[in-house]
């Protein structure tokens, strides 16, 4: 389908063009916007002005955003966190890695308990439980800490970057350390090679008899080569010396690291397993090519959750998917070439890459034009170059809408208590730590 030419609804000449490019949001109006702080939509594409004007829900949560980031006490609280967590990361990380442990069982919950992580043995009915997984991103360790724990006879194995978080075995048994061996790596440099150095290491000599791959006769994945995985967590957050600071990242380095660790996640999970993958509630463009893939590859409904109290005022949360349908080469080499493609943007100067601004590279990303009176063009998608960002909308903004909004809500909600929280006198605060007003930085350990 070709591109076509993106206008706001406020500048076309009439309505009834607006409802044939968008459809309308499924669902009810959430929250509230008070009068006079709507924004200009004639700075955003396609996709971001989709959801700003068919969802009250973004425009409230764009809006606590705002608040909460021009926060004086809020922004001197985080720079302090951030110095803190750059200089004191070694001990810092067992309470990262027990914040995250806590997280994936909220998280977890909300599924409906352990017995629900996998889809039901499609034979029996009968509730399948974790004989193996991976965990990418892995440190300091408490996604895997958590399923070691809670399925006591579970292996796993975890990548992570060299450079990055620390990955604590503190309170782990020797038994637990050799169930989960720890591969240290750059994902984003050839995930599909390194899938085949590292998947070996996820073929341990344990093999319940509750396991979800002899449950449901698939017994070639004890075969040489075929170890995969029956959960798979692709949770690497982006932790380089700009996000160290608070300073904005490389153009292409947040869709090349959610490229690169899908690509692994997908060659790693075996049929009928499932995925949980850490995204963003921004609605980037990526993010919506990401989200419509994987809501055509699992069998069962794609999901959004998030720890209650974790990161609950910020964007990142966890996509699920249930019920994997296998392999499809196809799709792995799309991936490989939206990944060669994010390559050869990182390594293009500002005025070399497809046009950009050089004030505002996360426009082929973000879909706004900062500065500037005119919508920028449609993004033409990742994986797909010859479609575009309209393309989706068409094909999924409602679904997308519904995914969204209840992640909109609760950030909102999270931003406007703790705004409250610290707009109180001084000695009227609580703690602001055990308050979730604000977090140290432990967004890239897991």
């Amino acid at each position: 389908m070709p591109a076509t030419t993106y206008t706001p609804p406020h500048l076309r000449a009439s309505s009834d063009d607006a409802s044939q490019r968008h459809p309308t949001s499924p669902t009810a109006s959430y929250g509230r916007l008070p009068t006079g702080e709507f924004e200009d939509t004639r700075t955003m594409g396609p996709a971001l002005h989709y959801f700003y004007t068919n969802s009250p829900a973004f425009q409230r949560c764009r809006q606590m955003k705002r608040r909460y980031g021009d926060n004086d006490v809020v922004n001197q609280k985080f720079a302090q966190n951030r110095e803190r967590s750059r200089n004191d990361d070694q001990n810092l990380a067992p309470m990262f890695r027990d914040q995250f442990y806590q997280a994936f069982s909220d998280m977890v919950d909300d599924l409906g308990g352990p017995e629900c992580l996998l889809d039901p043995n499609p034979t029996t009915g009968a509730a399948r439980f974790v004989r193996r997984f991976a965990d990418i991103g892995c440190a300091p360790g408490g996604f895997a800490q958590y399923l070691l724990t809670t399925f006591p006879q579970c292996t796993g194995v975890g990548v992570t970057h060299p450079d990055g978080y620390t990955m604590t075995y503190q309170g782990w048994t020797n038994g637990m350390q050799q169930r989960f061996p720890v591969h240290f790596a750059d994902i984003t440099s050839t995930p599909g090679d390194l899938v085949t150095r590292i998947m070996p290491d996820a073929e341990l000599p344990i093999t319940p008899p509750d396991s979800p791959s002899r449950q449901a006769g698939r017994s070639h994945l004890n075969r040489s080569g075929h170890n995969l995985c029956d959960v798979v967590i692709a949770g690497a957050i982006l932790c380089n010396a700009r996000t160290r600071q608070g300073q904005p990242v490389e153009r292409a380095a947040r869709p090349l690291l959610a490229f690169a660790q899908l690509r692994m996640a997908l060659s790693m999970l075996a049929p009928g397993g499932t995925l949980i993958l850490v995204s963003s509630a921004n609605p980037n463009v990526f993010c919506l090519e990401i989200l419509a893939l994987i809501r055509r590859l699992f069998a069962s409904e794609v999901r959004s959750t998030k720890g209650r109290r974790l990161h609950e005022i910020r964007s990142a949360y966890y996509i699920v998917g249930q019920g994997y349908k296998g392999t499809n080469p196809d799709v792995l080499r799309q991936i490989d070439e939206a990944i060669g493609t994010l390559k050869r943007r990182g390594a293009m100067g500002p005025s070399e890459w497809s046009g950009a601004l050089e004030d505002d590279d996360d426009v082929a990303y973000t879909g706004e034009a900062s500065g500037s009176c005119v919508a920028p063009a449609p993004i033409p998608l990742l994986l797909h170059p010859h479609l575009t960002e309209i393309d989706i909308l068409r094909s999924d903004g409602p679904w997308l809408l519904k995914h969204y909004e209840p992640l909109w809500v609760r950030q909102a909600d999270a931003l406007e208590r703790a705004l409250a929280r610290v707009s109180k006198p001084e000695g009227d605060r609580r703690s602001w730590r055990r308050s979730g007003a604000f977090e140290l930085d432990a967004s890239t350990a897991k």
